[in-house]
């Protein structure tokens, strides 16, 4: 799918002399305007959307119309399902596609105009117009939404539902500034179908585009590298852009070479070569002669459809900007500029509720499908006879090993709806045994924590965090209406203390909150402080405040504290050194996670935490928890917060697990084998070595790297989580940030375009798993409570959920698999400091139940 580029266009029917200079037709109240923005442009790199263009260069329209062009020729488009020749219908395809390239970025202007920057499009926005009938074509549909904001990403969707095409895919880009050029690769992907043909399929590519002119204040686009055409009828076609041809001279000139997978590269079929904004020719194989292949310029576009803005929803593309439109065809770009700002202002706003609310936007036309068959399909078709950067699923270079291997892994990793259920029903069934006795995989603990937030609480209370590699001590201060406001601190906890005796932990946690009070001024607690401790480790309790240890996990080993009462190890501990502070109530991370995610949303059923490690604790009716019926107080009722401690599913009867290979050797080589061993696949302290021991394997089989080993490659538990974060995000055409930590943090002392790809790979196929997994876990919780059809709220947790690329996607599209179109009666909101909050609302709670 192109992408729309978002700086202003020379309209490229244009004789090319001289480049035009309009600085001079500046408006006066604009020029400082225009000269920031070229001083921005020195500096600039990321995507186009983050520009922000002087008023005088803006055109009344959103960049999200301009997905509209590709089929600006439906009877060229309708023409690619004619013929019962495929190569004839390649050739018919590519003849479609040059005259989209021209519509996109030539035709669409006005002879003799420029063309003005569009609006960028607000997360939500859609445009939906229709194609007229075009020499028996019949009608044609456009569907656009933007369907993310940061980065720009465009879904779209084109039908003609008489010849049975769609054309389906998004687009966005990646931009650079060069000399006095911007440089825009185009990213996504686009796949054409034809229904009437055995749903044969056609993925295509699109060129990069040069910006020039910029300092004139009169920028036109040139297309340059090349792209790539793949079918699934084993035809691909490679189509090479340059600003003038190789013999005439002429701009916008193009070669396309048409040819059969696997066959040599230097025969071809056919080729087709000219103006895109123009005439071309094809050229048989062999052929001295040429033959008219296509005129752009005598094409006649189809007649347009769009609905009135009185008629159209308030997120179509043209109700959203009608105010700002009319002030820049009235010439009035200061209004122009007043009412484009109250539009983004009030989209940051929404922004901005929806983060403090937790909310996660989605879609309302288009979801993310991971791994769709057509388009690995098409992929592996094209890579395995090109060196393509232009798809980016899975190795586009590399020997015919490397690609065997990464199929393989991807096999290995890769499970089906059909398992991801099995595995959901396996958890589910654990659940029901944990709350009946303790002999089930699940341990299921009560948190003895029976009251629901009301979100109308006041008062201030501490919390405690111990969990990972640091402490954190919060003031909490409730105001009520669901609003909570903190003042925290952060203490680093060594490595001797890790494994240290429970008392040095114990003094280490009070001198750090004596310090953190002095921090936040209250030097002498007149009257006592309530606190509440939040341990993300397995807890057997049976009482807010009286918890024992079961196991330290992670990299924890403290000794000492085997049947002991945490809670009051620590009160002695304040007490010893005479601080005010009442030990309330000790609780799981998880049970914290649920409860200050409760504070302000009332349904939220779920809590779950993907970070260094994962649990996750849900509401459960208190009649359904049978093991400690005798120890329930008598004004037990309702709910109560149980702590399921899942990531221990598997430990008892490792064949509940879909483990590889390399599970295997990770939880073998831990400090705790056998133990959380459901952990050990999704959480954040195992990912990277999951990755790191893939890494090595194909080191070993010289699949990487030119079998170079590193000292830091053979560390374990060196290649971090934070690492995969980086590669998944990176869509450089070279994978620089890549080519960094494997060069640089790594220490390898070079790597391939092929190690690279296969590389972010093993990465995307390790945290794919991962965010499965954990939406089969979540779906168990779910289905148990029987929660769907009412709806519900989860709250998400932790660094591998927020920060790595797609995973909150991945989650949700596993749900969908599930559960269809019902899944929209989830919502999903991220909780931040919910360990700490939540602990303080448990020593809030604690007080509430001993007084009820």
């Amino acid at each position: 799918m192109q992408v729309q580029n978002q700086i202003v266009l020379k309209n490229m029917s244009t004789p090319d002399n001289d480049e035009v200079n309009n600085v001079d037709k500046i408006p006066t109240e604009q020029k400082g305007a225009f000269h920031q923005f070229l001083k921005s442009l020195a500096s600039f790199s990321g995507d186009l959307s983050s520009l922000t263009c002087p008023a005088f260069l803006l055109a009344p329209v959103s960049l999200i119309e301009y997905s509209e062009y590709w089929t600006q020729q439906p009877d060229l488009f309708t023409d690619i399902t004619k013929s019962d020749d495929e190569v004839e219908r390649m050739i018919a395809f590519v003849k479609w596609f040059i005259s989209s390239l021209n519509a996109s970025y030539s035709r669409r202007v006005p002879k003799g105009e420029w063309e003005k920057k569009p609006y960028n499009p607000v997360l939500g926005e859609q445009f939906k117009m229709q194609w007229g009938d075009l020499q028996g074509s019949g009608e044609t549909d456009v569907l656009v939404e933007q369907v993310s904001h940061h980065p720009p990403v465009t879904g779209f969707h084109i039908k003609n539902e008489k010849h049975g095409l769609t054309l389906n895919g998004h687009t966005g880009q990646k931009t650079r500034f060069s000399g006095t050029s911007l440089i825009v690769d185009q990213v996504g992907q686009s796949i054409v179908t034809l229904k009437n043909r055995s749903n044969e399929s056609y993925m295509y590519s699109c060129p990069s585009i040069t910006v020039n002119g910029i300092w004139y204040a009169a920028p036109y686009v040139e297309l340059t590298g090349t792209s790539y055409i793949q079918s699934t009828s084993g035809l691909y076609c490679s189509i090479e852009y340059t600003s003038r041809g190789w013999i005439s001279g002429e701009r916008n000139h193009f070669k396309c070479y048409l040819r059969r997978n696997g066959g040599s590269s230097k025969e071809y079929i056919c080729k087709m070569e000219g103006q895109w904004s123009g005439k071309s020719t094809l050229t048989k194989y062999g052929s001295k002669t040429s033959e008219p292949f296509l005129d752009v310029t005598a094409l006649t576009p189809a007649p347009m459809h769009v609905k009135d803005t009185t008629e159209q929803d308030d997120m179509e593309s043209r109700k959203i900007w009608q105010k700002v439109s009319d002030a820049i065809r009235a010439n009035d770009t200061n209004l122009a500029g007043i009412e484009k700002n109250k539009i983004e202002t009030q989209k940051r706003e929404e922004r901005a509720a929806r983060q403090e609310a937790g909310e996660e936007w989605q879609p309302k036309y288009f979801k993310w499908e991971e791994e769709e068959p057509t388009v690995i399909t098409l992929q592996r078709m094209l890579t395995s006879t090109v060196k393509s950067k232009s798809f980016s699923s899975g190795p586009t270079t590399g020997s015919d090993a490397q690609i065997e291997a990464v199929e393989e892994l991807r096999h290995h990793f890769k499970l089906s709806t059909d398992e991801l259920k099995q595995f959901r029903n396996d958890l589910r069934r654990e659940m029901d045994n944990g709350l009946k006795s303790d002999e089930s995989h699940m341990a299921m603990l009560p948190s003895w924590i029976f009251k629901h937030p009301t979100g109308q609480e006041t008062g201030e209370y501490l919390g405690l965090e111990l969990s990972g590699s640091n402490i954190r001590i919060y003031l909490v201060t409730l105001h009520g209406q669901g609003r909570i406001s903190t003042r925290q601190q952060k203490f680093v906890i060594s490595d001797h203390l890790k494994k240290g005796s429970i008392n040095s932990m114990i003094d280490f946690l009070v001198e750090s909150v004596d310090n953190f009070l002095s921090f936040v001024g209250k030097y002498e607690l007149k009257q006592a402080l309530s606190l509440g401790f939040v341990l993300s480790f397995p807890l057997e309790q049976h009482a807010l405040n009286k918890a024992v240890v079961i196991q330290w996990t992670k990299d924890f080993e403290i000794t000492g504290a085997d049947g002991k009462n945490i809670a009051e190890l620590l009160q002695i501990g304040f007490r010893r050194r005479h601080i005010n502070i009442n030990v309330e109530a000790v609780i799981n991370g998880a049970v914290g996670c649920l409860l200050a995610h409760s504070y302000r949303s009332l349904d939220t059923l779920v809590a779950c935490t993907i970070s260094t490690g994962t649990n996750a604790a849900y509401w459960e009716k208190v009649e359904a928890i049978v093991k400690n019926r005798k120890e329930l107080p008598p004004n037990a009722d309702g709910d109560m917060i149980i702590n399921t401690e899942w990531g221990s599913f598997g430990d008892k009867n490792l064949g509940l697990l879909p483990r590889t290979f390399y599970d295997n050797r990770v939880n073998r080589q831990s400090v705790n084998p056998g133990v959380h061993v459901f952990e050990k696949m999704v959480s954040g302290l195992y990912l990277g070595e999951i990755a790191r021991i893939i890494m090595v394997d194909f080191l070993d089989r010289r699949l990487l790297f030119d079998g170079q080993y590193t000292p830091e490659m053979n560390t374990p538990y060196l290649f971090e989580a934070s690492y995969m974060s980086a590669i998944g995000s990176d869509d450089t055409p070279d994978l620089e940030a890549t080519k960094h930590i494997l060069e640089s943090i790594m220490n390898l002392p070079s790597t391939t375009l092929s190690d690279r790809q296969i590389v972010r790979t093993i990465c995307e196929l390790v945290s794919q798993r991962a965010a499965r997994l954990v939406a089969a876990a979540m779906s168990a919780i779910i289905d148990k409570r029987n929660a769907l059809e009412e709806g519900l709220t989860i709250s998400m947790e932790g660094a591998v959920y927020e920060h790595f690329p797609n995973f909150p996607r991945r989650v949700n599209d596993a749900l969908r698999s599930f559960y269809g179109e019902r899944v929209d009666h989830i919502n999903v909101g991220i909780t931040r400091d919910g360990n700490g909050i939540g602990a303080a609302l448990a020593a809030m709670i604690a007080i509430t139940q001993k007084q009820a």
